[in-house]
């Protein structure tokens, strides 16, 4: 998702025809077959919900924020959301028998599809819009899923058997089918791509998994947790917990794999999704047809609102930036500095605060936000670092730049 789904469940938006640019959340409301959209800047919904197929359960975005793909599981087709209109794109795209998560690939060319249930997976082409494979075997009902930060795996929550499947994304082969726990729901992969973590609905418990031993650990929450979401940094999990009538956010300390806090919700909490600043949280609640705005920083709900019916899947779309970047070296008798310069320019719609400076998931700086460059110091020599520069504005506002820059050798 970018980076930014994968959770349990996972939109910009636009309203008539009016552009709207910025930051946006999308709520997926199951009960009455649209989605709601919600202004981060104002935390209010902003025009009348966008009509799409029945049941629409998973949402995720494509890397430039351009389209929005929504899993229909009531009628077992994928809504295309163009985003510059907010007009739904041509005729929905029949998948799999009730399709429930779907997720874009990290390059942004082909969606993930998990068809619960035809027990199968519908690759669709972007580029296209059309089902260009489907593909079986990785278990019974598949149901959320979320690539690896590389796109090189697809990791797929399979709800009958209480496993998790790795898929190789060349070939579609499975390469392992890891036991996690009773009925396990929402998915989300740590930002350095080493540790999976699960909601186990049917056990209460939440599944960890390192990607590369396939060692397994559970960490106990409570009634039945569903939606997951990693921090940016990778330092903390938050995961959703139906306890009703008052459901939790439980916030995961991933270094100890213990819960450090829970947080009160509405009734029927369900996905998750994060502001690109990592400050803001978005939960829908389904029993209330509301939405929580929780505090990530002081661990506090801002506010409820209320959305369509049965609201299940969200998604937080930030304003994009452009960077740019050279590689350097500086030499000084026999010290050498290699180093990356970066370069970018200010977001349209936000004034930004602080710039943070993220290189491989870590953060490495900050400017303030009338600085709009950065030398990355005392790097190795012909190494490849992708960069993520948050711009944090007002009222947990946010925008996003991305590069990857070879070093010098």
């Amino acid at each position: 998702m970018s980076r930014i789904f994968h959770f349990f469940f996972s939109v910009l938006l636009l309203v008539g025809s009016t552009l709207f640019s910025g930051n946006f959340a999308y709520v997926t409301n199951s009960g009455d077959g649209t989605v709601s959209v919600i202004s981060t800047a104002t935390n209010t919904v902003v025009g009348a919900p966008i009509p799409v197929g029945a049941g629409p359960f998973g949402i995720d975005v494509t890397p430039d924020g351009k389209y929005a793909y929504v899993a229909n599981s009531g009628d077992s087709t994928v809504s295309i959301i163009d985003t510059s209109t907010n007009a739904v794109m041509g005729a929905p795209i029949v998948v799999g028998t009730t399709p429930r998560g779907l997720s874009v690939s990290p390059d942004g060319l082909f969606v993930y599809v998990a068809n619960e249930g035809s027990m199968d997976v519908s690759v669709i082409d972007v580029s296209t819009n059309t089902v260009v494979q489907t593909f079986g075997g990785i278990g019974n009902a598949p149901f959320s899923v979320v690539f690896s930060p590389d796109g090189s795996r697809a990791y797929f929550t399979i709800i009958n058997d209480g496993t998790v499947a790795f898929v190789d994304t060349a070939s579609k082969a499975v390469l392992a089918n890891v036991p996690i726990g009773s009925d396990p729901v929402g998915i989300d992969v740590t930002p350095n791509g080493q540790t999976l973590y699960v909601g186990n609905s049917g056990d209460g418990e939440a599944g960890v998994i390192d990607t590369a031993s396939l060692a397994t650990s559970l960490v106990f929450l409570n009634n039945a947790p569903r939606g997951v979401a990693t921090s940016l940094d990778g330092s903390r999990v938050y995961i959703t917990d139906q306890f009703g009538p008052f459901d939790r956010l439980n916030v995961i300390d991933v270094a100890s794999n213990t819960v450090t806090n829970t947080i009160t919700l509405g009734n029927g909490a369900a996905g998750i999704a994060i502001s690109e600043n990592g400050e803001i949280a978005y939960v829908p609640n389904a029993a209330d047809g509301t939405v929580s705005i929780v505090d990530l920083v002081s661990e506090t709900v801002l506010s409820t609102i209320a959305v369509g019916s049965t609201p299940i899947g969200v998604a937080v779309i930030p304003e994009t930036f452009s960077v740019s970047g050279s590689a350097k070296k500086d030499s000084f008798m026999t010290e050498t500095n290699i180093f990356n310069k970066l370069t970018w320019v200010a977001p349209d719609n936000i004034t930004a605060n602080r710039y943070l400076i993220y290189r491989d998931s870590v953060l490495v700086g900050s400017v303030p936000g009338n600085q709009l460059t950065f030398n990355d110091n005392n790097l190795k020599r012909k190494r490849s670092y992708s960069y993520t520069i948050i711009a944090e504005g007002p009222g947990g506002s946010g925008a996003v730049g991305k590069i990857t820059l070879k070093s010098k050798s």
